[in-house]
């Protein structure tokens, strides 16, 4: 009988256990996903992008030097929680891929999708529209 009740307080220990990092790990993945909620409510222009990636160096190079449009970059690669941003942003976009560029709240799209709204004159007027400050127009 002991050798019952001994397995049974084993069993709801390990229960326990594995209940209390799972509550810890959504609470974890609320918090981030809080983070990006706020960050896209506060910015007009805001991009989740990376340090080392070519596609997010383009998307600063059209947003900053191109058009000169105020933007906040978020470095996921410089931040502890920056993988749990991404997971967040992989829920909300349908992938994992950076850089997720979201304007007044809407996700526009990735570099790529950045770099063609820039070359058919697309990018400025929706920027614009949105109430983007940004020190002068497009070249193109």
């Amino acid at each position: 009988m002991d050798k019952y009740l001994l397995s049974a307080a084993a069993v709801s220990v390990v229960s326990f256990y594995i209940a209390a990092r799972f509550h810890k790990k959504n609470r974890v993945k609320m918090a981030a996903r809080q983070v990006v909620n706020d960050l896209i409510a506060k910015n007009a222009l805001v991009v989740f992008s990376k340090t080392t990636c070519p596609y997010c160096q383009m998307v600063y190079s059209i947003l900053v030097s191109d058009i000169k449009a105020e933007a906040r970059f978020v470095q996921l690669d410089k931040r502890k929680d920056g993988p749990l941003i991404q997971d967040v942003l992989q829920e909300m976009t349908g992938s994992r891929s950076v850089p997720k560029v979201f304007v007044r709240g809407s996700f526009i799209g990735t570099g790529d999708d950045t770099r063609a709204l820039y070359e058919n004159g697309k990018l400025v007027g929706i920027l614009a529209k949105a109430g983007v400050k940004m020190a002068q127009e497009s070249k193109l």
